[in-house]
């Protein structure tokens, strides 16, 4: 394999206007298919061009240079930065399918760890230009060790993991995948309401226990059922997973209720207050990101709002609640049940309470509400695409 390794260089007739936020030096370097032997010189053209030796493929690119590629003269002789191989790493690549392939079109080395621990971040970037992550945390530290980073491709919708400050100091695109998840991530979120307010957990322990069968009857009744349809979902975030969510509950003759932010001093068109939101509500749903504004969003006094016998269901982050207090709402209070896809620590410690608690109106599940196989292939596609058009100057789904 080259040292480039799957990378094909090649030169076609296209056209590309790289982004406005790029310094003129830095231009060239987010261009792909520069490569070969080339000189620089000066035209008022306010273009570059390349033809490739052999070729007659023209590049055009809005910058203020010509280059014009002859067969003696090296480019990496006249300017190291535009050398266009673009080292990437994949920082935890088995979160992702075992049998994508990613394949760029540009010169590229590619190097993918399984995982990485916190420790070894700062020395898988070294070298790095685009750093791929799914939840390895990127820090300001990290980008300031790292000068060289240009973009941090984050494979999921969430950026939290980042520091988006940083990051947009340092001039580092950080691009993540909107949307992907939506309709997964939905249905887990409704399969967990579902399977609480009927009661499914307490029912399978029931049938375990021999309650069933040693039942007089042709049936057992133990806890409370309780249909979807008549009843309120409140969501809190009205994105791409929250509308999913809002339309199989209509479908199930659920009423529907947007939350509005805590606090807010005006509620918006289609919302209602967030007090209103969780008195009203039968089921709780979030969907919003981890922010320092939503951080324990749930907590003791607002699991006291929600009626007797609501139900709460997250599929967000698991910062979004407060761990202490939902258990002791779950023990020792008035909450019908907890729907959980993401804790506080992920993964979590052995000892975590609310995985030793046992109880039959908590569903936990391992953070794979985003992961139906449909959804991790439009994921990949997408950390693909963004990677592809960030190389070509065109960068998009941009966080900052």
């Amino acid at each position: 394999m080259s040292p480039q390794g799957d990378a094909r260089v090649s030169c076609r007739p296209t056209n590309l206007y790289p982004s406005p936020k790029l310094k003129p030096r830095a231009w060239l370097r987010h261009t792909p298919y520069l490569n070969g032997k080339c000189r620089f010189g000066r035209t008022s053209r306010q273009h570059v061009e390349c033809r490739q030796p052999g070729t007659a493929a023209t590049l055009a690119i809005r910058i203020g240079a010509r280059l014009s590629c002859t067969p003696d003269i090296d480019i990496n002789d006249i300017n190291k930065e535009s050398n266009m191989s673009k080292n990437i790493v994949f920082l935890d690549r088995a979160t992702l399918p075992a049998d994508y392939a990613f394949r760029f079109s540009f010169p590229h080395t590619l190097a993918e760890h399984p995982q990485t621990a916190p420790e070894d971040t700062a020395a898988r970037l070294a070298g790095a230009h685009i750093a791929a992550t799914n939840k390895v945390r990127i820090t300001a530290e990290h980008l300031a060790a790292n000068p060289q980073l240009e973009m941090i491709a984050v494979c999921a919708t969430g950026s939290d993991h980042i520091d988006t400050a940083a990051a947009r100091a340092a001039g580092v695109a950080v691009c993540n995948v909107p949307a992907y998840g939506s309709e997964a991530v939905a249905e887990h979120a409704f399969m967990l309401m579902i399977a609480l307010m009927r009661n499914l957990p307490a029912y399978r322990r029931d049938l375990r226990a021999g309650l069933w069968q040693n039942s007089p009857f042709f049936c057992h009744f133990g806890a409370p059922i309780r249909d979807l349809h008549g009843k309120t979902l409140a969501v809190f975030g009205r994105g791409g997973i929250g509308g999913t969510l809002a339309g199989y509950a209509r479908a199930f003759g659920m009423h529907v209720v947007f939350a509005e932010h805590k606090n807010a001093a005006v509620v918006r068109e289609g919302y209602v207050s967030f007090d209103t939101a969780l008195q009203q509500a039968d089921v709780l749903s979030l969907h919003c990101p981890l922010t320092p504004q939503t951080r324990h969003l749930i907590g003791e006094a607002e699991l006291r709002t929600l009626k007797p016998g609501a139900v709460l269901i997250n599929c967000g982050r698991g910062g979004l609640v407060d761990e202490t207090a939902l258990l002791a709402a779950l023990k020792y209070g008035t909450l019908g049940g907890a729907g959980l896809d993401v804790l506080e620590q992920e993964p979590p410690k052995s000892g975590n309470p609310l995985l030793k608690a046992d109880l039959p109106h908590l569903i936990i599940t391992p953070h794979i509400a985003w992961a139906s196989d449909s959804a991790r292939q439009k994921m990949c596609d997408t950390v693909a695409a963004n990677i592809e058009a960030f190389a070509a100057g065109k960068p998009q789904n941009l966080v900052l």
